[in-house]
């Protein structure tokens, strides 16, 4: 019998050792990337729940404001007009476009006078009484 190192039992028994450690790094490699993505959409799913629980609060804060009085008092006070006693209310005419059309009623005529250039120096320079 010929010991020779390349007959067809070392062969296969090579190329069958080459091939499990070839399968067991491509297996371990495919469980990392998996392990990776994994926890890759646990923290997504983290921080969408901590923006969820931040949207949370806020929301209840509103509703806790909805309830005040002051709230109800503004309310009042903006949509349906009303005032307390002895309160005085600022109207910005750019929320009220009927009293802006009030307010700005044609101005008579403006009188312009021209004057000579000698004459307005002499308003500039003389001292009026």
């Amino acid at each position: 019998m010929s010991t020779n190192a390349y007959n067809a039992k070392n062969v296969f028994t090579l190329v069958f050792v080459f091939a499990m450690v070839v399968w067991l790094l491509y297996s371990l490699g495919t469980y990392f990337h998996k392990t990776l993505k994994f926890h890759a959409e646990v923290e997504a799913i983290e921080l969408q729940n901590t923006e969820m629980a931040a949207e949370i609060i806020q929301k209840q804060r509103y509703i806790e404001y909805l309830k005040t009085p002051q709230r109800i008092d503004k309310e009042a006070k903006t949509q349906l007009g009303r005032k307390q006693a002895g309160e005085q209310v600022l109207v910005f005419v750019d929320e009220r476009p009927e009293l802006l059309q009030a307010v700005s009623a044609p101005a008579p005529e403006d009188i312009t006078l021209e004057l000579t250039i000698l004459e307005k120096w002499a308003l500039l320079l003389l001292p009026q009484e």
